[in-house]
């Protein structure tokens, strides 16, 4: 008696998609298996279910585990302001599970042979069913000799400022003298300062290296006025390159631009920015009121319809709630960033940020998305997107939006506020 395996998932698998685990056993008189899954640092046990045999497998099953496992990674954001490399435990889980045969022998159902797997893990994503089927975990996990994609379809070569936030994610496990490397270049092209900083060996599996202008300003003592490109990536201990190179070109912001950066979780888990500009608020408001008698009866026993020359209201709003839309514009688009703008839409976590050094939830209203071709058009590639603010929250629109670092634009007249 044995438990053989005929299908199973890869080691590092999106939550969300197919977690399909396929197993037999050589023996003819199998009823079903027991599989227990198990959380892999406490071998705590998540579930235990029962898969019997059926007529077009009479001595195997396949189970899907994705539905069990992926209540157990939620997404999780970090600000931009704190570190160069931080790391995420909330978006992923290990894993390891049981298989056990269970057979007839006469009247008796006997426990047969256990397969024990090693340990697998999940992590917080949902990819479609075309990038899924194309999926490798190689390719997004840091390895010698060979380099890997950062978890995002942004397109690469994009235009910054001083107050974008970018950051770079990856899938990492404890790969030794993994650095994160900035690399800054003027006109010319000529490199004008570097910097390698360590990332500490950790399990937590998924990263983001800081690429925001602002932080690296300001951790790292970087001049922009004299950049005009800069480089990130990952290498080793003797400067091998270990994952894409990510260009970043810094121009200035247009001085009649006011910057809102949004943020949202993509396909891979990962978290796309996109700074877009020149918010108008649009409030929509429900009142309940009431219908009141005006008269009134004053201390002389007199019947009036004022009080203090102020005549007394007919109806009264006794509550009243508002929504508020917010309307932003895109700056001129490439085809490739029109594209890959649409992956908002499908988003289930979309966020603003709104002080220093704390975010907003946001809704996308729109539901349709039209990525244009520049060459079709005769007018600039630019697209409106309209959000919805989180029951509850309002802003102030009397001067720039506070998405930024430092907190107020020069020669803004205020902040911007959430209520």
């Amino acid at each position: 008696m044995s438990v053989t395996l005929t299908m199973i998932p890869q080691r590092i698998t999106p939550a969300a998609n197919t977690i399909n685990w396929s197993f037999g056993s050589n023996l003819s008189s199998i009823v079903y298996f027991d599989v227990k899954i198990y959380e892999a640092s406490s071998s705590g046990l998540i579930a235990a279910l029962k898969y019997h045999t059926t007529p077009d497998k009479p001595n195997g099953a396949t189970v899907d585990i994705s539905g069990i496992l992926k209540s157990y990674v939620q997404p999780e954001f970090k600000d931009y302001t704190n570190n160069l490399v931080d790391t995420f435990t909330k978006p992923v889980f290990k894993y390891y599970l049981t298989i056990t045969e269970r057979y007839l022998s006469g009247n008796n159902i006997l426990v047969g042979a256990t397969f024990t797997s090693s340990v697998y893990t999940i992590f917080h994503a949902e990819l479609d069913r075309v990038s899924f089927r194309y999926y490798r975990a190689p390719e997004y996990l840091v390895a010698a000799g060979k380099t890997i994609n950062f978890m995002t379809t942004k397109p690469n070569k994009g235009y910054v400022n001083f107050y974008s936030d970018e950051g770079l994610y990856f899938l990492n496990e404890s790969f030794p003298s993994l650095r994160a490397s900035y690399r800054f270049y003027d006109k010319a092209g000529t490199e004008i300062f570097s910097h390698d900083t360590l990332v500490t060996a950790s399990t937590k599996l998924l990263h983001r290296i800081n690429c925001s202008p602002s932080f690296l300003a300001s951790e790292l003592g970087v001049e922009f006025e004299n950049v005009s490109s800069y480089r990130v990536f990952l290498s080793d201990n003797t400067g091998t390159i270990l994952s894409e190179v990510r260009v970043f070109n810094f121009v200035e912001l247009n001085c009649n631009q006011i910057p809102v950066n949004i943020y949202w979780q993509n396909k891979y888990g990962g978290i796309d920015t996109y700074q877009f500009i020149n918010p108008i608020q649009d409030l929509q408001v429900s009142k309940v009121s009431v219908k009141k008698n005006p008269y009134r009866k004053t201390f002389i026993g007199s019947i009036v319809d004022t009080d203090n020359n102020v005549f007394n209201a007919v109806e009264e709003i006794i509550n009243s709630n508002g929504t508020v839309n917010m309307t932003v514009n895109t700056k001129q688009l490439s085809d490739k960033e029109s594209t890959w703008l649409s992956s908002i839409l499908t988003s289930k976590r979309i966020w603003m940020r709104a002080q220093m050094d704390f975010y907003i939830p946001l809704t996308l209203v729109e539901s349709s998305y039209q990525a244009s071709q520049r060459k079709y058009l005769d007018t600039p590639n630019t697209k409106k997107f309209t959000f919805k603010l989180s029951e509850g929250m309002d802003i102030d629109f009397r001067a720039t939006p506070i998405n930024t670092t430092p907190a107020v634009i020069a020669g803004a007249e205020a902040d911007f506020y959430v209520a």
